[in-house]
């Protein structure tokens, strides 16, 4: 239902006149204290609060519905003519620009005065609504016909029918200029104390309204700005990894090429002319071919670490006891024969996560328990986990070489290693994809240990 068309035919104003022709409120000269005059007066009191309320909620309502600002102001302005139906009411809107008063709402004073008076001057003397928006205070005219700040415009306002107007400036929060909130009459009319509350109620609530307009067209612009933002980052990132995929390309094809011809010629060397080298030259050439394939692994980390925060991630239940398992018979299989190895694998929740990723992280944990236990005896890796905070959380515990607890933040940094090469072979970036792994499963990577007293690795994924 529109808010405009709700409103009552019958002013509180007009019952009040109504309610003299009946003889229930009596002439200026009777007696205040009597009790029907009084009642009578509650009534009127009551039922105008009642039309405010009422309107009010339906003009909220409009904003609540994102109404446009004319209609609401419209809308404001049946409410107020509503309460004085006597009232001709006005809502004039400033720009800043121009320094003038464009007319924002105006339903019930005739077109040709509206389209007369829209971008009015704001000045000293110009009517008085560019007076009251030049001053930023209350003006009023009693008397059109007589008063100066009318002298060019009374005639315009004697065609329109009306000869009182007061206007009332509407003013930001901030104190800054909006517009104007004028209430006309048909005759000269000095306003009371109830005009005054009204008028300055009037625009209050205006600005209210436009406010509310204004501070949603910012976000919107905002919005908009930050979605043009993102569309132009994100075509950003798009080239980003065109060049990066081009580039690992290069670091693909281009690198391992001459890395291979190194360790082929430096091989060929010394099958065919190991004889003709000293015990000095076959050592220089065995470096040579150990560096070129640590060489060649440490280009295959970088493009495995490059390529993770671009790969897509494929949720699934997993079944992390069969994933542990899996991994440890494969990496067994790699080790030396002599290798004695127990592992403890006991009950696993499942979690959700990406099975290769995920199962990328069991071979790097398990890996380096194996690797960094073969100078034990025995190696003794046990895997368990528990639930807590809505994670499941895995830990891989093992009996080797363990680390300095005060260097423990550097142990997921990429190219950042703990232990010599000569000791533990590795390019210090498989614990650094571990750590990305998990970050883009919303989960964390810890880890504790000692020296000579093993580790244990623990990391979190979301519980099924």
């Amino acid at each position: 239902m529109n808010t405009s068309e709700s409103y009552s035919t019958l002013s509180a104003n007009e019952k009040l006149q109504q309610s003299h022709k009946r003889g229930v409120i009596y002439s200026s000269d009777s007696d205040p204290s009597h009790p029907a005059e009084s009642n009578s007066i509650d009534i009127i009191e009551r039922d105008l609060l009642r039309i405010r309320e009422r309107n009010r909620a339906l003009i909220l309502e409009e904003l609540a519905r994102d109404v446009d600002i004319f209609t609401i102001m419209r809308s404001i302005v049946r409410s107020i003519e509503e309460e004085d139906a006597a009232s001709i009411c006005t809502i004039l809107l400033y720009d800043k620009v121009t320094n003038t008063l464009g007319t924002g709402a105006a339903p019930n004073m005739p077109d040709f005065y509206n389209d007369a008076i829209d971008g009015i001057s704001v000045g000293d003397g110009i009517g008085s609504c560019g007076s009251a928006a030049f001053s930023k205070k209350l003006v009023c005219v009693d008397n059109i016909g007589t008063h100066p700040y009318w002298a060019a415009f009374k005639e315009l306002a004697f065609r329109a029918g009306v000869q009182s107007c007061w206007s009332q400036p509407i003013l930001s929060s901030t104190g800054d200029m909006v517009g104007t909130f004028a209430i006309y009459h048909r005759e000269p009319r000095t306003p009371k104390d109830v005009d005054l509350e009204r008028i300055a109620y009037a625009a209050r609530f205006a600005n209210l309204a436009i406010e509310n307009r204004r501070i949603r067209a910012e976000i919107l612009e905002h919005k908009n700005h930050l979605e043009q933002l993102v569309a132009e980052r994100t075509e950003a990132l798009s080239h980003a990894n065109e060049e990066l995929e081009a580039f690992s390309y290069s670091v693909s094809h281009d690198l391992r090429a001459p890395l291979r011809a190194i360790a082929g010629f430096s091989n060929i060397m010394l099958e065919d002319y190991a004889d003709k080298l000293d015990e000095d030259g076959q050592k220089t050439l065995n470096t040579i071919v150990n560096n070129a394939l640590r060489m060649g692994m440490l280009i295959d980390d970088i493009l495995s670490f490059s390529k993770l925060s671009r790969a897509e991630k494929v949720n699934s239940t997993l079944d992390m006891k069969a994933i542990f398992k899996n991994v440890f018979d494969e990496l067994l299989r790699q080790e030396p024969a002599g290798h004695k190895v127990v592992f403890e694998l006991g009950e696993l929740a499942p979690s959700i996560g990406d099975q290769a990723m995920i199962t990328q992280v069991v071979t790097n944990f398990i890996s380096n328990a194996l690797k960094y236990s073969r100078n034990t005896p025995e190696t003794k890796i046990i895997v368990s986990s528990k639930i807590a905070h809505g994670s499941v959380i895995y830990a891989v515990k093992d009996n080797g070489a363990g680390f300095d607890e005060k260097y423990k933040n550097k142990l997921f940094k990429i190219f950042s290693r703990l232990h010599n090469d000569r000791d533990f072979e590795g390019t210090g970036i498989g614990l650094s994809i571990v750590k990305k792994v998990i970050e883009r499963h919303g989960g964390v990577v810890s880890a504790e240990g000692a020296l000579g007293q093993g580790a244990t690795f623990s990391f979190s994924l979301p519980i099924v």
